[in-house]
């Protein structure tokens, strides 16, 4: 009986929800495609980056989807392009919906962990509810198009599928060129025909600022580990950076005013302002990334060549005790310092603690320590602390044992 009326609710679904029935076969096709090639490459990747392989497989066909699109951008021109819905161009957007069902889907069961609220969930509610909305307008060639921002994401997916380090800089500069200013440009181009897209790619816009600003700090603290490109330079590609979307976006801004609203100059005046507000926001979180580039810099070249030291020990013997299980037969070798680690390791026991220190007062300092608290004498504990002496250490060895 369920399967007698099966074409006949689906008919209805897809009708209640503006899809045709192929729309449905495509979508529901997909979405199976994407458990097969789940369990594919988990069985072939074995038990790591699983939130990966979804993620691969769906860049992959979408960037190529996109630059296929891109050419007909450079040969067709903008507005010709994306005001034109096609086949390809609405069963892609059928994909991606499919894509983000299902990553949330086999996400919930097998990468919990790599789900996160603001990146997964919303995330990906929110391209399921833009993709529907183009689809149900025919509008799906401008997010064909905007399919070569995935371009960033083959290459980052591919890296992580495999468990090799990216190439930072390249995926840095990639995500820029494609999901900042060419995404700038497309929404603002978009926006001439739809508010809806328009604010909805500001959205989007903002994410991907705050996650190119997240890489920009990311990359200067992984320079920093290895050999550090000079700082004249990571200021002139941050600064060029800067300079590029200032010049893209004020374009992209007065092509859409000058456009949309040069006959009604006196009501569009609330339009441009907001537009004015919302180029501005955007400025600052690239005023924010030029003086994270500056500060990090300063203080890596400050520690590396200045000579810089901190006097912080960094230390914690609680997490040294709940990971090692010190008992009577270990021997430990630690920092004398001041004598507190020292004195924290001692209380488990160990067979023999020895401390070594480039000051010889620290480690005659901690032999005092040990000696005092051994007689169980506490007021001359407080007594030695409160009247010492640089004078009063003995000339002794570096280390010793006890």
């Amino acid at each position: 009986m369920v399967l007698h009326h099966a074409p006949l609710l689906m008919k209805h679904f897809s009708e209640m929800i503006a899809f045709s029935q192929e729309d449905m076969m495509i979508l529901g096709l997909n979405m199976l495609v994407c458990i097969v090639v789940f369990f594919i490459m988990k069985s072939i990747r074995g038990s790591q980056t699983h939130s990966w392989y979804l993620t691969f497989y769906a860049s992959f066909v979408s960037s190529f989807v996109g630059l296929y699109f891109g050419y007909h951008l450079l040969h067709d021109g903008f507005t010709s392009t994306i005001s034109n819905e096609t086949v390809i161009s609405r069963y892609i957007a059928l994909f991606f919906i499919g894509y983000c069902v299902m990553d949330l889907v086999v996400g919930s069961v097998h990468y919990v962990e790599e789900i996160s609220f603001e990146d997964g969930w919303i995330h990906h509610l929110l391209y399921i509810t833009i993709c529907y909305f183009l689809l149900h307008h025919e509008m799906t060639a401008f997010f064909a198009v905007a399919l070569i921002e995935e371009i960033p994401v083959v290459l980052l997916s591919f890296f992580e599928v495999r468990n090799k380090q990216r190439p930072s800089l390249l995926f840095g500069v990639l995500y820029f060129l494609t999901r900042v200013v060419f995404h700038t440009v497309l929404i603002y181009k978009v926006g001439q025909f739809s508010h809806f897209v328009l604010f909805s790619g500001m959205v989007l816009l903002t994410w991907h600022v705050k996650v190119f600003q997240k890489w920009v700090r990311g990359y200067l603290m992984r320079s920093a580990s290895r050999k550090r490109m000079k700082y004249r330079h990571k200021m002139l590609i941050m600064l060029s950076m800067l300079i590029a979307q200032v010049l893209v976006h004020s374009y992209a801004m007065w092509d859409l005013v000058t456009q949309k609203y040069e006959d009604h100059h006196q009501d569009s005046i609330p339009v441009i302002a907001l537009h004015g507000a919302i180029f501005l926001y955007f400025m600052t979180l690239f005023g924010v990334m030029i003086h994270d580039v500056y500060c990090q810099n300063f203080i890596m070249t400050s520690i590396g060549k200045k000579k810089i030291i901190y006097n912080i020990s960094w230390e914690d013997p609680a997490i040294d005790h709940k990971v090692m299980h010190m008992n009577e037969d270990d021997v430990v070798l630690t920092i004398s310092s001041a004598g507190c680690n020292v004195l924290d390791y001692l209380c488990e026991g160990p067979k023999k603690d020895y401390r070594g220190g480039h000051e010889r007062g620290a480690v005659t300092h901690v032999r005092t320590e040990v000696g005092v608290h051994q007689s169980v004498n506490l007021g001359a504990v407080f007594r030695h602390l409160g009247s010492i002496r640089l004078q009063s250490f003995h000339r002794g060895v570096q280390i010793e044992a006890s």
